[in-house]
């Protein structure tokens, strides 16, 4: 009896860590592509599941690629021939801040 319910145990417990590692291990990756609007509604952000983005004024559009470097920080580059920048993400559901190199940050929602 003893052996039966710690064998439960311990299938219950391998499912569990199984389930919940595959649910986090993508999680900002997962959150992060969409469309996003800045909160004054004027500029758009477009994250691309294959690791392209897209920012968007009224005036201009600009495209180029994104990884994650890790949980927290994506590289991105614009053109051929742009600068690699490195961004600070928080992601929520709903919400994208881009904390940018000189201190500034810019916040959005899910459009």
């Amino acid at each position: 009896m003893f052996f039966c319910v710690v064998n439960r145990f311990c299938l219950i417990s391998t499912v569990l860590c199984f389930f919940l590692s595959a649910s986090c291990s993508n999680g900002p990756k997962v959150h992060l592509v969409g469309k996003w609007m800045n909160k004054e509604g004027k500029d758009t952000i477009e994250f691309f599941k294959e690791g392209t983005v897209c920012v968007r004024d009224k005036d201009i559009e600009l495209c180029g690629s994104y990884r994650f470097v890790d949980d927290n920080r994506i590289r991105v580059k614009f053109g051929n021939v742009g600068e690699i920048e490195i961004y600070n993400l928080f992601i929520s559901e709903n919400e994208l801040t881009i904390f940018f190199s000189n201190g500034e940050c810019s916040s959005f929602r899910r459009a």
